[in-house]
């Protein structure tokens, strides 16, 4: 009684816009890293500086999401007839299928093969190679019963690997298959995309240099621009690997399953979720929700788990399991995870309630083990038990033999060479992300042709998510001086975004030169224009300067610069930093023109001159003319023709190549 009045008092503070601080104090109390203390270590100290200007962003962002999880509730407990429910799930799988961006209009033909066969005792396995789209190569091995005990045909069951660099060769992933295989289930096994016979980043040596996680990080760079997400093409790999079961006469087509384990179980929940060929579902060591400790403890993760707005829209791991029920779904957890086994949990009731709703609350369960993260025994053992029940209509006990033999990495491998990179004609994610932006380029040359000035604008301020004007806060200058630059200033520009300013603009100024750098207000270029001008205004536009964030090395420095993590945050409410950045600044100009009454003169320096295009373009009469180095933005488009390649992140906005490119912006700022 007390949560649910609780909850709702926190809903009326959030009409009243103090739900942010007040939820601040009050959640996540029993953690290593309580909310209150980390956004108190952001507040202006009495000095007027940030005590720790690097967390600003990651504050401001985690109070937007804590607003996120208020309106994901009050959502949740709207839906209680069946009728609420099936618009709830068509909410979300529309939603998720659009985030994911261009897939491929057709299925073209498998060109599946068989290239080996291997009997181990108690299952045989061989092994597949099929392309999921032409000349992308999939490897799988498929684990199957044997005849003498089990008659063909089979419950088919998908198993997708977590990260492990040899992939399916892993010992616990080939366990779990050779155990479903040894209790009569088909159980096919895919690499991922950069995992045991699928690296795409290969050296001179014939060994991967980027492989897993990373790997799957720098896909996802050049996805964004186009409005896809690694994820969109392990989504892709695993409903071409169920067309496969299907296709073969020993599988029972519509007795299909799924499970894997860490970003094993990120592709069984999305699979399951978005495939309803998928009757029985137990993805482990992932589950557990986009609020709590999986943001304010770990931070995102890897490319292909961060879909595009989906906290800003309201799609969080319960939803997985939502969007599929009443189908059987188990969650396997393990109570030393790093993903939040109360999380897990949390979720699970979340899910469980809306079975419940349904009349099937049995179908609905979850498997905890005192294990640390991985698909470990009884979760093996537990995955297996469940998908028997649910596949093949037996029930039993099912223990797994500790002397079960496995595969060595070379018999399972599926080809001869090192890489399907170096099959015939072989493509790589980049390849089809080139293919894709070439045929957007053409849609972009047409678009231009044709559209008014007045739609351009509109649909750039669209795609960045830059507000108009008058709906940008008023920048406000801080009655606080910075100690130890006499010359600095404070401007708040949003609740808790605060930009440090360098100026020796004086009263009567009739121009400014107002710069911004993604180095700092303290940039070499800066430093020359102060010597050289009389009115300059440098401004640190938030996560920039001061406010650059130092966070995880998990997102790869010299690729995407040292904000991975913040910017992944902003991604997931559907913010882009440009978009951000430019209503930063554009309510810094609108500051100084009221001030001054002067004349605007914006210079920008590397790529904040994405961000001057777009401010020019969304509000040109609040600048007298814009400077920028247009050889220091290399265009999306490039990048993606080039990638992989080393580019800021949060330069980078969603979709954005469905629309304009740099070059369309720098055209329209000439006419």
């Amino acid at each position: 009684m007390f949560k649910t009045g609780f909850r709702a008092l926190l809903s009326l503070l959030l009409v009243l816009g103090i739900a942010s601080s007040l939820s601040a104090q009050t959640k996540k109390k029993d953690q290593k890293d309580p909310l209150e203390a980390k956004r108190a270590e952001s507040f202006l100290t009495q000095s007027g500086l940030l005590q720790k200007p690097d967390e600003m962003m990651k504050n401001w962002l985690l109070a937007r999401i804590d607003e996120k999880q208020l309106e994901w509730d009050a959502r949740y407990e709207k839906v209680k007839t069946d009728e609420d429910i099936a618009e709830y799930q068509k909410e979300r799988i529309d939603y998720f299928l659009q985030q994911l961006g261009v897939m491929w209009s057709k299925k073209d033909p498998l060109n599946a093969k068989i290239t080996g066969k291997i009997e181990k005792n108690g299952y045989r396995v061989e092994k597949i190679l099929f392309e999921s789209t032409p000349n992308f190569y999939v490897t799988g091995t498929l684990f199957l019963p044997l005849e003498s005990k089990f008659k063909a045909p089979y419950p088919g069951v998908l198993v997708v690997c977590g990260h492990s660099f040899n992939g399916k060769g892993s010992d616990l992933y080939q366990r779990v298959c050779a155990l479903g295989a040894i209790n009569g289930l088909a159980m096919f096994i895919i690499d991922p995309i950069d995992q045991g016979e699928r690296f795409q980043h290969m050296g001179a040596n014939g060994k991967p240099t980027l492989s897993t996680v990373p790997a799957h990080n720098v896909v996802g760079g050049g996805s964004i621009l186009l409005g896809r997400n690694t994820a969109t093409f392990e989504i892709w790999d695993m409903m071409r690997g169920i067309d496969y079961l299907q296709s073969r006469s020993d599988i029972i087509p519509d007795k299909i399953g799924a499970t894997g384990n860490s970003g094993g179980g990120t592709q069984t929940a999305y699979i399951m979720a978005l495939d309803p060929r998928v009757q029985a579902a137990a993805p482990a060591c992932y589950i557990c929700n986009l609020f709590d400790n999986l943001m304010y403890i770990q931070g995102p993760q890897d490319a292909e788990q961060n879909i595009f707005g989906q906290i800003g829209f309201g799609m969080d791991h319960a939803d997985y399991c939502i969007m599929r029920a009443p189908r059987p779904t188990m969650l396997c957890t393990a109570s030393k995870d790093f993903f939040n086994i109360e999380d897990a949990w949390k979720s699970f009731r979340f899910a469980k309630r809306i079975y419940s709703r349904m009349g099937y609350g049995e179908r609905m369960s979850l498997i905890e083990t005192d294990e640390n993260h991985g698909f470990t025994l009884r979760l093996r053992e537990g995955s297996v038990r469940w998908l028997c029940r649910w596949l093949a209509g037996r029930d039993q006990a099912i223990f797994e033999d500790p002397a079960m033999e496995v595969l060595t990495d070379e018999e399972i491998r599926s080809i001869s060479e090192s890489s399907v990179i170096y099959l015939p004609k072989a493509k790589t994610t980049y390849d089809l992300n080139r293919d894709l932006a070439k045929d957007l380029a053409a849609k972009r040359k047409n678009l231009w042709k044709s559209i008014t000035p007045e739609k351009a604008r509109d649909m750039i301020r669209k795609t960045a998510g830059i507000r108009p004007l008058a709906d940008i806060p008023q920048a406000k200058k801080l009655d606080r001086s910075a100690p130890n630059f006499k010359s600095d200033l404070i401007l708040e520009t949003d609740k808790e975004i605060y930009l440090p300013v360098r100026s020796n603009v004086k009263s009567g100024a009739k121009t400014i030169t107002l710069f911004i750098s993604d180095s700092g207000r303290r940039s070499a270029k800066a430093d020359k224009l102060f010597a050289d001008k009389d009115s300059v205004f440098a401004v640190d536009l938030r996560g920039w300067g001061e406010t650059q964030a130092v966070g995880r090395k998990y997102y790869l420095y010299k690729w995407f610069g040292t904000d991975g993590s913040d910017y992944y945050m902003a991604y997931l409410l559907g913010k882009s930093y440009v978009g951000m950045r430019t209503e930063d600044l554009l309510s810094v100009a609108r500051y100084l023109k009221e001030t001054y009454n002067a004349k605007i003169e914006l210079e920008a320096e590397g790529y904040a001159g994405t961000v001057a295009l777009h401010a020019a373009i969304a509000e040109p009469d609040l600048f007298k003319k814009i400077t920028i180095d247009e050889s220091a933005l290399p265009g999306w488009n490039t990048v993606v023709e080039q990638s992989p390649i080393a580019v800021p992140i949060t330069d980078f906005i969603h979709g954005v190549l469905n629309y304009y490119d740099i070059c369309d912006l720098t055209a329209f700022i000439k006419k």
